[in-house]
């Protein structure tokens, strides 16, 4: 376990990368999210990379979820307004993000947003202007990407941090993008923000407090055969 931050409100960060994966979808235990389990073999049956890529993410945070939270029925969850899951009967909250091989469950006391965004190294002016969008950086349709956007697209780790920080605090907020963007920015600055840099990703965690991240990386391989066994 690594720690990051000497104090404040505790955030477990949990990442398992799905890379090889595959291999323990057939030994899965049983105590896994069915619904989850549906989507993530539907998933498969389309065969094509990107959504086995999908499919590698649900289940790997049906395995989280079970292997640190318990969740291995419906029953145990409900869902907020715009869908954000929380434990039925009291407990810790939780928020999951997966991208780039990786899943992320963050634990609290707290409520919390979680994500996390592999760090491109090619940035497309497409990208550059959805993050224009959601900043408040205003072009008219069809513009080329300001000078302040292409600042942006000069440091890729600045670049995931910025999405990063708008995906985590959206769902810290509990709303993710169903809401008019004209108030993304208002809450940019309710919430604090603490920030992990992960293999070739950014991890990004929304608290109401200033945070202390503890970082576990979950061993899959491991955690089936302890289960199994």
């Amino acid at each position: 376990m690594a720690l990051v931050a000497s104090n404040g409100l505790k955030v477990d960060l949990y990442v398992l990368h799905t890379e090889g994966l595959e291999r323990l979808w057939q030994r899965r235990p049983a105590q896994l999210l069915p619904a989850a389990c549906a989507k993530a073999e539907h998933l498969f049956s389309l065969q094509t990379p990107r959504a086995s890529a999908a499919g590698l993410g649900v289940f790997g945070s049906a395995l989280l979820l079970s292997a640190v939270l318990g969740i291995s029925d419906a029953e145990q969850l409900r869902y907020g307004a715009y869908g954000k899951p929380y434990l039925a009967g009291g407990g810790p909250h939780f928020n999951l993000s997966d991208a780039d091989n990786l899943v992320v469950l963050g634990v609290c006391e707290e409520e919390l947003g979680v994500d996390v965004t592999p760090v491109m190294k090619n940035i497309s002016d497409r990208a550059l202007l959805a993050l224009g969008r959601t900043l408040g950086i205003p072009h008219k349709k069809g513009d080329e990407p300001s000078a302040q956007l292409r600042k942006l697209a000069s440091d890729p780790v600045n670049f995931a941090r910025q999405w990063a920080r708008i995906e985590a605090v959206l769902k810290a907020q509990g709303t993710g993008f169903g809401v008019d963007s004209s108030i993304y920015l208002p809450w940019m600055n309710e919430w604090q923000l603490a920030y992990l840099n992960y293999s070739a990703s950014v991890i990004c965690v929304a608290t109401a407090k200033c945070a202390q991240l503890r970082l576990h990386e979950f061993d899959a391989d491991a955690w089936v055969c302890k289960f199994k066994a």
